[in-house]
């Protein structure tokens, strides 16, 4: 029987000098599935994504990938090009100088890939998030949505297994925020990647995500379906927002 994709973290832990960001962290995420790390700001979101992408090594614990030790305290024993992953940061990190076009390409610098395959993976990723026509602009030349969707085709040109969002969609308005989170849905379907999404926003991880960890102060607090952890919340953020809820259903 083939083995499934999976992740999992045990007793994680991280930190910069004496000062912890996480403690004992464990999870796992199964292949598939849409999983929202959900917790306020300064509660180690960010340093979690990283570690699950191997650009940096934990303090203590372990990182599990399909089975395969990634990283380990003190050490990444595999490769942040070698995980299947791919990564959209809340800046973005485009390339002012280059075309959207040139930023994908630059994405797959990694591959072994011909100048020409490279250059046809390119379109074809921004062709599917819906930049056809627009190869040739600079970020500058680009609406924040349409940068936005630069970067999501920069990451999955990869055709990555793991897709990591580190809340790249703050900074736009509700109406624009919907309708890529909608259309992030059916790319990562389309692309077979399992996601994972990094926010402060309770609604967006709901919309987004049908499972979440929650994260404070560098601790796992909860963890499960959505069912599940609005049932009996043990955190600030979800008890605020069940009380929303009951106060604005539709929230």
């Amino acid at each position: 029987m083939a083995m499934i994709d999976s992740l999992r973290v045990e007793s994680l832990g991280m930190g910069y000098g004496d000062t912890p960001v996480l403690e004992a962290v464990s999870f796992s995420v199964r292949a598939g599935t849409h999983t929202a790390i959900l917790g306020p700001s300064g509660s180690g979101k960010s340093t979690l994504l990283r570690l699950l992408a191997g650009l940096e090594a934990p303090t203590a614990g372990e990182v599990w990938l399909n089975g395969k030790l990634a990283s380990r305290a003190g050490s990444t024993l595999i490769a942040p090009h070698a995980r299947a992953v791919s990564m959209v940061f809340q800046d973005l990190a485009l390339w002012p100088n280059l075309t959207a076009l040139g930023n994908v390409e630059l994405g797959l610098a990694a591959l072994k890939l011909d100048r020409e395959s490279r250059r046809e993976r390119a379109r074809d990723a921004l062709r599917v998030c819906g930049l056809e026509g627009l190869e040739e602009r600079r970020p500058a030349m680009l609406s924040m949505g349409q940068q936005q969707r630069v970067a999501l085709a920069r990451a999955l040109a990869v055709r990555p297994t793991w897709l990591l969002l580190d809340e790249p969609f703050a900074s736009l308005d509700l109406v624009l925020k919907e309708r890529l989170f909608d259309e992030l849905g059916t790319l990562s379907k389309e692309f077979a990647c399992t996601l994972i999404l990094v926010t402060h926003e309770p609604a967006d991880a709901r919309h987004l995500c049908s499972e979440l960890v929650v994260l404070e102060l560098g601790r796992v607090l909860e963890a499960g379906t959505w069912d599940q952890v609005l049932h009996e919340p043990r955190s600030q953020i979800v008890t605020i927002y069940r009380r929303l809820l009951r106060e604005r259903p539709n929230a």
